[in-house]
């Protein structure tokens, strides 16, 4: 059972042009002590954005008393009128709760928690309602789904988004299939790029803090010729590390990004729209360490290394200790294309395509145990990439909206991984694993959601999806050590598996004032089954035949409303 409630207060103000502007650093915390960054603020010019926090009016500014337009339903809408649980940011609420990337937008929406994830600076833990996927390994699909320009992201790696030239954010809470290309849990995470405009536009932040933090971005937009506009950003983040090794003289948990974003507009016709957008981001960093909280010891029970028990992190001093001889860096590389299509065939039906091209390069050293002990530090080698293509034929006719789509996926993942674990044993013994798995995927599915008001004031909306799946994988495990019978090498190549899946949604919703609307929603959501790249033939032969897909019902009540000067919404959402 969950339960949500915003409410979202006007701020008044006039809009602002950010040519080039300075932000002073916040207060520090543990997890990240450096300063936020500044975003730039004027985005009346966009379509309007899909929900409640931080539209802006026609003047720039955040206000609650501007009725705030959406398609979080892929057809516009008012926000109060949408009957399910959505959060939206633009640049100015963005620059509000200073967020710089994904994570910012921790504590901002009811019940997201989104963190950095385990072990990887360029990896995300994203949960919504209690749902979510916290390991990056590369046989597990995330619970929630994270598009840029409508582009499904299908690695929690890479996700960890730096917030560059964007026009909004959108959150949407609660399973997605029958309005979004992958299936998913528990909601989905959207950023929107800005779009190129008819005039002129140029703006730049520049954030400095603590630990040498510098962080610059600025961006360019305009007409390039007659139903043609361009765009450009680009971003450098720099911060030195805050958990030191003294012994190595070493700083980790630093940053290192470096992003460029290109985007072309056409409009050929007054009918016909088409955005290009593509982006490449590299993280050069060194890895990340924790504080170490268990005693360590052989695999045979002998004492390796003491530590206090249960310690304290208000003691934590944010100085380690770490393996000597390895890199121990963290190296990221991704960049990807967007093809977005769209043509009104009459005033009441657009067909539209998105084309997605993505790839996404990962090394990563992670010192499991956080000491100078090899017990299980590893290596993380991924070469992912991915093609998808979605089609939509949207249409709002009298009192009738709905979206019918196609969507395919096809993904390939390889690997190599290094365990290093020369203390592990003891007694002198040697330990080294290795991995070398390839991961192949085929997501197709159609889709159909429709909205019929039966009545003035009440509306019902009904919506089915049919997905299949189809994972191929193999994986050898070679094992190095100078005891020979630890030695060996070991394959491991299933059948290729296949699931099906039908996954439905229903809502109705009343408009009991002309203020205040009350919903009911159900949906299901879906994610696929697949492997499990740490599953052992000997020692757990239960994962030999993979793991069975997930499925959640979310049955969904709300009540949306607006008082004076103040919107608000409430849900509540028991998922099984």
């Amino acid at each position: 059972m969950s339960f949500e409630i915003f409410a979202r207060r006007a701020l008044l103000g006039s809009a602002a042009f950010v040519a080039l502007a300075a932000s002073p650093a916040p207060a520090q915390t543990a997890a990240q002590p450096a300063a936020q960054a500044g975003a730039e603020a004027e985005a009346a010019a966009q379509p309007p954005a899909p929900e409640a926090t931080g539209a802006a009016d026609d003047q720039g500014q955040d206000t609650a008393t501007t009725d705030i337009v959406v398609t979080a339903r892929r057809v516009e809408e008012s926000l109060q009128r949408v009957p399910a649980s959505v959060s939206a940011f633009n640049a100015r609420a963005l620059d509000r709760i200073q967020a710089t990337d994904t994570t910012g937008l921790q504590g901002a929406v009811p019940n997201l928690n989104i963190v950095q994830g385990r072990g990887s600076s360029n990896a995300t833990n994203i949960f919504i309602r209690g749902i979510g996927q916290p390991d990056a390994l590369q046989t597990f699909d995330p619970a929630v789904g994270v598009y840029v320009d409508d582009v499904y992201y299908s690695r929690i790696r890479g996700t960890q988004l730096d917030l560059l030239d964007l026009e909004r954010i959108e959150v949407l809470r609660g399973p997605q299939g029958t309005l979004y290309g992958k299936n998913t849990i528990g909601g989905a995470l959207k950023l929107i790029s800005r779009r190129p405009g008819k005039d002129f536009r140029a703006n730049g932040t520049i954030a400095i803090g603590s630990y040498d933090q510098l962080e610059v971005k600025t961006a360019l937009s305009g007409p390039i010729a007659p139903g043609v506009s361009a765009g450009f950003a680009v971003m450098k983040s720099m911060r030195d590390g805050f958990v030191k090794d003294e012994v190595l003289d070493r700083r980790y948990n630093d940053k290192d990004t470096t992003a460029v974003r290109g985007s072309l507009a056409l409009d050929p016709a007054s009918n016909i729209r088409i955005d290009l957008t593509g982006d490449w981001t590299q993280d050069h960093g060194a890895l990340n360490v924790g504080q170490p909280l268990n005693s360590l010891t052989t695999l045979f029970g002998r004492p390796l290394l003491a530590l206090p028990l249960n310690p304290d992190p208000e003691d934590y001093d944010f100085k380690g200790r770490t393996t000597p001889g390895l890199p121990n860096s963290t190296r990221l590389k991704h960049r990807g294309l967007a093809l977005n299509a769209a043509i009104d065939l009459s005033d009441a039906i657009t067909l539209r395509s998105i084309t997605g091209l993505r790839k996404l390069d990962t090394e990563d050293y992670i010192d499991i145990d956080a000491t100078q002990l090899e017990t299980g530090d590893v290596f993380v080698d991924v070469n992912q990439k991915q093609f998808s293509q979605e089609l939509q034929l949207v249409a709002k006719i009298g009192r009738f909206s709905g979206v019918a789509g196609l969507y395919f996926m096809k993904e390939d993942v390889g690997s190599h991984q290094e365990a290093y674990a020369d203390d592990l044993i003891g007694s002198g013994i040697t330990f080294m694993r290795t991995v070398d798995d390839d991961l192949t995927t085929r997501s197709k599915a159609a889709f159909v959601n429709g909205s019929y008001e039966i009545v003035d004031g009440v509306r019902l909306s009904g919506g089915i999806r049919f997905t299949r799946e189809k994972k191929s994988y193999d994986r050898t495990t070679s094992t190095f050590s100078n005891f020979a019978p630890f030695r060996g090498t070991f394959v491991f190549a299933p059948d290729p598996y296949t699931w099906k899946d039908t996954s439905p949604m229903a809502s109705i919703d009343w408009q009991a004032t002309r203020d205040v609307m009350l919903y009911a929603r159900f949906a299901k959501g879906f994610k696929s089954g697949g492997f499990d790249m740490r599953g052992d033939v000997i020692l757990t032969p239960n994962t030999v035949n993979g793991y069975d897909p997930e499925t959640v019902d979310s049955y969904e009540i709300g009540l949306k409303g607006a008082l004076d000067r103040l919107t608000f919404a409430a849900a509540s959402s028991p998922e099984m």
